[in-house]
């Protein structure tokens, strides 16, 4: 079976400055996969290239055995390549239940105009139902997402991200913001994403891609200077030196 991803040869180049360099990686079905390095490393900006935000100078994107390297946002995200970014980005005004019906209309390409009414629908309806039952956001499903916790808005993204039928799942940063005291809330939503589903997580929280990652990439200077298990990454000098200190 072809990879969930694949990244062969990625490079990005301004001028003369390269931002990332010959980088490849591939997620397997059902991957846990955190990519960590110290900032300005050039994680996010190549999960940007990943989902078309940026252009790679060289080198090919593969999603699900497609090349994917030169299509745009959209149709990356109609194939199964979803990502949640650093910073919160939902409608305050809107209810939680209604960012997930959104999303479950857009996975459809139904949205337009008519999103209102499909939330009392009952097969879009039952299908976000069934994301905000499984982060467990069905008691606060009515009320605007200006009005919750942070650590609750970011269960929110995670479940529009569900709601978009991923097949990779590209989290910036899920727990960016969120108190020591709310991380169980993260922390048991990545749990419980399902297991076919290839993830790629970008965090400097060591503890919580200890408890998330079965496989780390580290980034420094564009380029991946290791990749292995957890255990095995704690212990690389070459890690300890450029980013996890001696």
């Amino acid at each position: 079976m072809s990879a969930a991803l694949e990244v062969r040869d990625l490079r990005l180049a301004f001028g003369g400055l390269v931002v990332t360099d010959d980088v490849t990686l591939s997620l397997p079905v059902g991957a846990r996969t955190a990519l960590i390095g110290p900032n300005g490393a050039g994680k996010t900006t190549l999960v940007n290239q990943i989902c078309g935000m940026l252009t790679p100078s060289a080198g090919r994107i593969m999603l699900m055995g497609e090349d994917i390297t030169n299509l745009p946002q959209a149709s990356r995200v109609h194939r199964g390549l979803i990502r949640s970014f650093q910073v919160t980005q939902l409608f305050p005004d809107l209810t939680v239940a209604e960012h997930v019906v959104l999303a479950v209309l857009a996975q459809a390409r139904k949205t337009g105009g008519v999103w209102r009414p499909m939330m009392r629908r009952g097969e879009t309806r039952e299908r976000a139902q069934v994301h905000l039952d499984q982060l467990g956001l069905a008691p606060i499903e009515d009320r605007r997402t200006g009005e919750i916790a942070y650590g609750e808005q970011r269960l929110v993204e995670i479940a529009i991200a569900l709601a978009m039928q991923p097949c990779v799942l590209l989290l910036d940063e899920p727990a960016a913001g969120i108190p020591r005291e709310g991380m169980e809330l993260v922390t048991d939503a990545l749990a419980a994403l399902p297991e076919d589903l290839a993830v790629i997580m970008i965090d400097h929280d060591m503890d919580l891609v200890r408890r998330f990652a079965r496989h780390v990439v580290v980034l420094a200077s564009g380029r991946v200077i290791a990749a292995g298990t957890p255990a095995e990454i704690s212990h690389d000098a070459a890690v300890r030196t450029a980013y996890l200190g001696t």
